[in-house]
């Protein structure tokens, strides 16, 4: 009996299920200790001072010594100095009859508090050292006690033999060192604060995730959502305000839209906006460093003091007041109302365009009949999430034509007794509508009219709903932003391709249109995934592009009964797909033209974001019947993409936050 009790409960199956969370458990242990070691142990870069640093020549020959001394408050130190053969100024000995360029001897390194006693040391030889490049002495050491007590770094050089040994020295004659390490100040604690609150959220994604979808199969729309949001929050925290691209320009719109509600403005080409929330452009870089997590995580959720002072400010309208400019208006608003600061009100925008794009991305993997998983791979990409985390417009235009197309395709499986309703028709042609205005999106109309017209309960309703729905759809479109059109069909000041010159110069710009396929095919599917984020200037590494990739790959395969139901033969829905792909693709490309300088010699501004709203078309175009998964790979092609997006943001936010170099 005890044994049959024992199997029931340590049966395969439940032993695996046991053992899995542990095992990520596991993983993200060992991983929060490596990116914190990593972010933080050499955090802080403090230079030795020259006036604090004295030589002299002392016997036996130790000869020379070099003291610092310091009141900051140490922990996890980290010294380095430079030993080279071509240092610019002082050599210790000079003869060198033996012609032997090895240095011989030892350097020792101590750490002496105010009563003389050593807290640390190190002895390294010379042999073990770097030559060109600076090299740890004293490494890793914890000052803890009497923080605020000065305490003396002193650096001993012993040189055996008469071998020349070379060590860096800057112009004014003192020791090339600095120290590395992290600082016991507050800001580093609120840095080690966010950093923890970053791993939480990311280790929750995970774990959720995973019992979510393996554990207790939940819907795989009600997944993204609750996952999505947590990874959000991880995007918004390593990726901060200001990062993505033109982030300031909509919002800028969006706090017009607040104007409007707040009955503030009178002047259509002004904004009335709060003192803080202007400067905010100069406040914050584009590029996430140090400084600016400093600034963030120090102001997220306070109030401005007293009464804003609140000035006009000439912004241009562009685009048209969508959903996301909505959604920011009503957030922007309800911060002005509170009177919270500058950070806080931006991140209210941000947190209310994220709740847009999760909320238009469920709705859009809820009702797709067939491929869920790849809709849920698609919304996981970095680039998607990283834009969806942002103030950008894009947040509305990416998943929308996501939506768009998996309600033509529900109308398009709908079975043949099933005749097409008003509510299904009118579930296609309301997200249609909103993506119409949003650039060259307008051009997913002709979805309207590639679905069958068996699909209706008469040709006359088929008519009725197709092209009365094309008029309706073209009319908003033109009422929202008509007047934008002019800017891609007239010259500009600063631009060179009109449509007159692209007609009459065909050779100039078919070859800057080769030239641009030739430099940028690479980086426009990496950004299309990715690769770069922010201003094109954040790198992410190659390995996460190329898994994303696999991954989105992967969840193309159509599983057997999701193939059967597509009405054949497909070549007519293939053509239709590759009409539209042309279309968006010419208009994008034309649009990129328009705003290429005089003197460049490729189309500039062209990049892969801009072709994730063709995404889905690609599910028809590559469907095929020889490779299909025997079970369903959706649960974890999509468990591996919310992994893959938890360690690329502790990756990058230990890159960011070490000062790697944004690309310029």
């Amino acid at each position: 009996m005890i044994k049959d009790s024992m199997k029931r409960i340590f049966n395969k199956e439940k032993t695996k299920k046991l053992w899995i969370p542990l095992l990520i458990c596991c993983i993200f242990a060992v991983a929060g200790w490596f990116f914190y070691h990593s972010a933080f142990d050499q955090i802080d870069t403090i230079p030795f001072s020259s006036e604090n640093i004295t030589w002299k020549a002392v016997e036996d020959r130790e000869v020379i010594e070099s003291s610092y001394i310091t009141d900051a408050k140490l922990k996890q130190i980290s010294i380095s100095c430079s030993l080279t053969n071509a240092a610019p100024t002082i050599k210790v000995q000079t003869n060198n009859n033996q012609k032997d360029d090895r240095a011989k001897g030892y350097l020792k390194a101590e750490l002496i508090d105010p009563d003389n006693h050593v807290i640390n040391s190190v002895l390294v030889n010379y042999s073990d050292l770097s030559e060109s490049a600076f090299s740890p002495v004293l490494a890793h050491f914890t000052y803890a006690a009497n923080e605020n007590r000065p305490v003396k770094i002193q650096i001993t050089f012993h040189q055996q033999n008469d071998i020349p040994l070379s060590v860096a020295i800057n112009q004014d004659g003192t020791l090339s060192a600095c120290m590395n390490g992290f600082l016991n100040t507050r800001d580093n604690h609120s840095l080690v604060k966010g950093y923890w609150i970053l791993f939480v959220l990311l280790f929750a994604a995970v774990l959720v995730g995973y019992l979510m979808l393996a554990v207790f199969h939940a819907k795989l729309h009600w997944c993204f959502l609750i996952v999505g949001l947590l990874l959000i929050m991880g995007f918004d925290m390593v990726l901060p305000i200001q990062s993505a691209p033109d982030e300031w320009n909509h919002y800028s719109q969006s706090y017009r839209f607040s104007d409007h509600l707040m009955g503030k403005q009178a002047d259509p080409s002004l904004i009335t906006m709060r003192h803080d929330d202007a400067f905010i452009f100069d406040m914050i870089d584009e590029n996430p460093t140090k400084q600016t997590y400093l600034t963030v995580f120090g102001n997220i959720g306070k109030k401005i003091d007293g009464d804003p002072n609140e000035l006009p400010m000439p912004v241009e309208k562009f685009g048209w007041d969508g959903p996301s400019y909505i959604f920011e208006g009503l957030a922007i608003t309800a911060g002005r109302l509170m009177n919270f600061n500058y950070v806080t009100v931006y991140y209210m925008a941000r947190v209310a365009n994220s709740l847009l794009y999760l909320l238009l991305f469920t709705l859009a993997i809820a009702i797709v009949p067939v491929r869920k998983g790849f809709f849920a791979v698609a919304a996981l990409l970095p680039m998607a999430l990283h834009l969806g985390s942002s103030c950008s417009s894009d947040t509305q235009m990416f998943p929308m034509a996501f939506l768009v197309f998996a309600a033509w395709l529900r109308l398009l499986l709908k079975p043949e007794n099933e005749p097409i309703n008003i509510k299904d028709w009118l579930l296609f042609c309301i997200p249609l509508a909103l993506l119409a205005p949003s650039k060259v999106y307008v051009l997913f109309c002709p979805l309207i009219l590639f679905i069958p017209a068996k699909k209706f309960k008469d040709r006359h309703s088929s008519r009725v709903y197709r092209w009365g729905s094309l008029a309706i759809v073209a009319l908003f479109m033109l009422l929202q932003t008509g007047g934008n059109a002019a800017s891609y069909t007239t010259p500009g000041a600063k631009t060179l391709f009109t449509p007159k010159f692209l007609l009459t110069h065909l050779q100039e710009t078919f070859l800057m249109l080769f030239q641009t396929v030739k430099d940028l095919k690479g980086t426009l599917v990496e950004n299309l995934v990715g690769g770069r984020l922010g201003w094109s200037k954040i790198p992410v590494d190659h390995f996460w592009i190329i898994t994303f990739i696999v991954l989105l790959i992967l969840s193309m395969l159509w599983k057997k009964e999701e193939s059967e139901r597509l009405p054949r033969p497909l070549t007519k829905h293939r053509w239709q797909m590759v009409f539209i792909i042309l279309l968006v693709t010419g208009a994008t490309v034309y649009a990129a033209f328009t705003w290429t300088m005089v003197y460049y010699r490729f189309v500039d501004g062209l990049q892969g974001r801009y072709f994730l709203p063709l995404l889905p078309l690609l599910l028809l175009l590559f469907q095929q019947d020889n490779l299909v998964p025997k079970k369903g790979i959706d649960r974890p092609l999509v468990f591996c993409g919310i992994f893959c997006d938890a360690f690329l943001l502790l990756e990058l936010f230990t890159n960011l936050l070490s000062g790697t170099p944004a690309i310029g």
